[in-house]
This record gives C-alpha cells, sequence and structure tokens, in this order.
C-alpha cells in the first residue's frame, strides 16, 4: 500500500512536467491507435524478445538477492507502478483514463503479475528453508521457473493477439 501511494505521489510531484505524461499517453497516438491494424504475429516476437529479457533479469536478481528482499522489491515495484499509471491517466484523461490504463494492462497483466508474484513468494519461501540443495529441491526451482515462463508466455500471447483489440475498442470509445 506504501508503494502504490508512492507512486501516486512521485506522479503528482512529477505533474509540473506534464512532457512525462504527455509521452505514456499521447492523445494523438492513443487516436491512431484505435483506428491501426495490429498484426499479432510481429507483435508477438517483438513482445517476446522484450518479455523474455525482463524475465532474464527478473531471474537474476531473484538469485542476487535474499529472497525476503526481493519479494518486498517485486511487490512494491509492481504497485508503485500501477499508482503512478493510474494518476497519469487521470491527469490526462480525467476519471476514463483509468479506463484506458486498464484496458492497456489487461488481460496481459493479469499473467504478469501472477508470475511476478508467484516468483517472489517463490523466492521468500526459500530463503526460510536452509539447505536447498537436493536435487528435488532443484526440481522444484526448474519446475517453478518453467511455471513462471509459461505464464509469461500466455502474457504474451494475450498481449499480442487480444490486447490490441481490447485496446482499440476503448481508445474508440474514450478517445
Amino acid at each position: 500500500m506504501l508503494a502504490f501511494l508512492g507512486g501516486i505521489v512521485l506522479t503528482n510531484l512529477l505533474g509540473a512536467n506534464r512532457q512525462i505524461h504527455g509521452q505514456l499517453l499521447n492523445q494523438t497516438f492513443l487516436q491512431q491507435y484505435a483506428y491501426q491494424k495490429v498484426d499479432g504475429n510481429q507483435l508477438f516476437g517483438h513482445v517476446v524478445m522484450v518479455r523474455m529479457q525482463m524475465l532474464v533479469l527478473i531471474f537474476l536478481l531473484g538469485r542476487a538477492v535474499d529472497g525476503k528482499v526481493f519479494s518486498v522489491l517485486a511487490k512494491s515495484m509492481l504497485s508503485a507502478g500501477f499508482g503512478f499509471l493510474l494518476v497519469v491517466g487521470i491527469m490526462e484523461y480525467g476519471g476514463y483514463g483509468c479506463l484506458i490504463i486498464l484496458a492497456g494492462l489487461l488481460p496481459q497483466w493479469i499473467f504478469y503479475t501472477a508470475a511476478l508474484l508467484f516468483y517472489a513468494n517463490s523466492k521468500k519461501r526459500q530463503s526460510r528453508i536452509v539447505g536447498w540443495n537436493s536435487w528435488q529441491d532443484r526440481t522444484r526451482q526448474l519446475a517453478e521457473a518453467g511455471l513462471v515462463t509459461g505464464c509469461v508466455l500466455l502474457g504474451t500471447f494475450v498481449e499480442s493477439f487480444v490486447n490490441p483489440a481490447v485496446f482499440a475498442w476503448v481508445l474508440k470509445i474514450f478517445c
């Protein structure tokens, strides 16, 4: 909750710099996007590369930082980012800005958030257990990494093939 409020405060502190908000929710871009035809196959290739790079960074950070610290960091960044985006949406489009932000995030962020929270909680649980060196423990870690990767891949699929239609539909209504 503190991180969410921190994201809101940060956005309001940066509120004087409207250029940041204009870049995130450029009205001209959003109006054009509403009527563009998105090639899901090309988008999928691009999104997979970007999301897999981020996933590798998250896995490396999870290995480098204590599990409890990683869990707090992951949840805080997720909350602060969401607070930041909601306030930017409200500053640019009023109450409809929240709907535009949610349309841009859904449904893929259901999968991304689930993957991040599952991994963060897994790292937190691992930090409480001493002696994670047996083959069963390594197998569990590999299965958890596979589950997280699968969630991210599902997220990339819906981000590429479902979200463009949902986002364009919402933009046609509110922009």
